[in-house]
C-alpha cells in the first residue's frame, strides 16, 4: 500500500486506493467523485442531506426489523444518521451538484460519511469499515436509482408543506389586507408601456392576493405526485436484492420522522423515470414567476414617470434600448461595455441632459435625441475616463462636435419642436 501524504489516510475500494484527508468521514469513492467533477464548488443543499439521512436512518431500522443487520450495527447506523439530519456532518458532504450518473456520488457520500461515524460510535478507527460497511451494511436493499428520486420528493414535499405553503398563506392574508386598506387609492393603469385606464390601488393588491392564492393551489395539486416514493425498487424498478416490504415499511417510517404523508410507488419503473416527472413539477416556480410578472408589462402595475416608482421605469428604458439595438445588458457585463447601448447607460441614468443632446428640444427623452443623432452619423455622448453607467458624458461634447448631418438635424428638430405638453416628460 502506498504511504499517504501527512493529514491524509489511504483508503481503498473496488477501484483502487484513494488519499482521503484524516479528519474527513467521507471514503475512497467520495474523493474520487471531487477529484472527477470539480465544476461549481456547490454541494446539495441542506434540505436534501436532511432527506439523505433520514432516508438511511429508516432504512436502517427495516433493515433490522427484517433481519438483514444487526441491532448493534443497525443502531450504530441510526445514531449517525440522526447526526446528519441535524446538520452536524455536513461539512463532509463535498461532491459538486454537477455530477454525472444518477447521484451516485451523493448517495456514496452518505453511505460512508454515516458508515465511517458509525464505526467510530462502535469504537473502530475512521476507514477501517470494521463494524459498519458503507455498501454491506448503510446501503443494504438500496440503490443510487431510489435513494435519490426519493430524497428528492422526501426534500421538496417537506419545504413545500411546511415552509412555503405556509409563507404564502401568510403572504396571502398580508395582500388581502392592503387590498381593503388601498381600496380608495385611485392610480393610472399601464398597458403596452404607456398609461392607460385608472385603477384602484386596491383593485392591484387583490390581483397580488389572488396571485399567490393560486400558486397555493397548484401546490397542493403537486404534493399528491411527490408523495410517491421510488424506495424499493432499487436498481431499475425490479427490487431486485431488496425484501418487497422494504418500500412501504420504509415510506411509512419517513411519515412518522417527518409529518407528511409518503407511500411506496405503485409502479416503480415509472418512479424510477423521475427525470421525466421533473418536468411535472414545474408548477412550484408558478408563484415566483406570477410575482415576476408584476413587474413586467402589465395592465395593472403602473411604472411611468406619472406613478412614481423610477428604478423601475429606468430598468425598462434600458431593456428598451437593449431590444432596440441588440446589445449586450450592461448589468451583466463583466467587462467594459463597448456595444452602443452600453455607451448610452450615463445618457439614460444621469439627471441632467448630457451637453450633447442641449440641440434637441427639451421636452424630448433622451431615447429621441439620441436616435436621431445617430441617425445622422454622431457617434452620442460617451465618457473618455469613466467606462460604465455611472459616468457622465465629457462635457466637451457638444453639438459643435456632432457631424454636419446631425447639426442640420439638430436644427430643424428644434424648429419643428411643438410645446410641451402635460403628458410629455421634460429632462433638463
Amino acid at each position: 500500500m502506498a504511504k499517504a501524504r501527512p493529514g491524509y489516510r489511504i483508503e481503498s475500494d473496488s477501484m483502487g486506493q484513494m488519499e482521503v484527508p484524516k479528519k474527513a468521514y467521507y471514503g475512497a469513492q467520495t474523493a474520487r467523485a471531487v477529484d472527477n467533477f470539480p465544476i461549481s464548488g456547490a454541494t446539495l443543499p441542506r434540505e436534501f442531506i436532511k432527506a439523505m439521512g433520514m432516508i438511511k436512518l429508516a432504512a436502517a431500522e427495516t433493515n433490522m426489523e427484517l433481519g438483514h443487520i444487526t441491532k448493534k450495527t443497525g443502531n450504530a447506523i441510526v445514531r449517525a444518521a440522526k447526526e446528519v439530519i441535524e446538520g452536524n456532518l455536513d461539512e463532509h458532504f463535498v461532491v459538486d451538484v454537477y455530477q454525472t450518473g444518477s447521484g451516485t456520488s451523493t448517495n456514496m457520500n452518505t453511505n460512508e460519511v454515516i458508515a465511517n461515524r458509525a464505526d467510530e460510535l462502535l469504537g473502530g478507527k475512521i476507514g477501517d469499515k470494521s463494524n459498519v460497511h458503507p455498501n454491506d451494511h448503510v446501503n443494504y436493499g438500496q440503490s443510487s436509482n431510489d435513494t435519490i428520486p426519493t430524497a428528492m420528493h422526501v426534500s421538496a414535499l417537506v419545504s413545500i408543506q411546511k415552509e412555503l405553503i405556509p409563507s404564502l398563506k401568510y403572504l396571502e392574508k398580508g395582500l388581502s389586507r392592503k387590498a381593503r386598506q388601498f381600496d380608495k387609492i385611485v392610480k393610472i393603469g399601464r398597458t403596452h408601456l404607456q398609461d392607460a385606464t385608472p385603477i384602484r390601488l386596491g383593485q392591484e393588491f387583490s390581483g397580488y392576493a389572488s396571485m399567490v392564492s393560486h400558486g397555493i393551489s397548484r401546490l397542493e395539486n403537486v404534493k399528491e405526485n411527490l408523495s410517491e416514493l421510488a424506495i424499493g425498487g432499487t436498481a431499475v424498478g425490479t427490487g431486485i436484492n431488496t425484501h418487497k416490504k422494504f418500500g412501504s415499511k420504509v415510506a411509512g417510517k419517513l411519515t412518522k420522522l417527518t409529518g407528511v404523508k409518503f407511500r411506496e410507488a405503485s409502479n416503480h419503473f415509472e418512479a424510477h423515470g423521475w427525470r421525466a416527472r421533473i418536468p411535472r413539477f414545474w408548477r412550484w416556480s408558478a408563484p415566483a414567476m406570477s410575482a415576476r410578472g408584476r413587474f413586467e408589462p402589465s395592465p395593472h402595475c403602473s411604472i411611468g414617470h406619472k406613478s412614481g416608482c423610477g428604478a423601475a421605469r429606468r430598468r425598462r428604458s434600458i431593456v428598451s434600448w437593449q431590444a432596440r439595438f441588440r446589445a449586450t445588458p450592461i448589468w451583466r457585463s463583466r467587462r467594459a461595455p463597448t456595444s452602443r447601448m452600453s455607451s448610452l447607460a450615463p445618457t439614460l441614468l444621469s439627471p441632467a441632459r448630457p451637453a450633447n443632446l442641449r440641440c434637441c428640444p427639451t421636452n424630448w427623452s433622451p431615447t429621441a435625441c439620441i436616435s436621431r443623432l445617430w441617425a445622422a452619423g454622431s457617434p452620442g455622448p460617451r465618457s473618455s475616463t469613466s467606462r460604465f453607467s455611472g459616468a457622465r458624458a465629457s462635457s466637451s461634447t457638444t453639438c459643435a462636435n456632432a457631424s454636419p448631418t446631425a447639426k442640420s438635424t439638430c436644427r430643424s428638430a428644434r424648429s419643428n419642436c411643438k410645446k410641451p405638453t402635460s403628458s410629455a416628460r421634460s429632462v433638463k
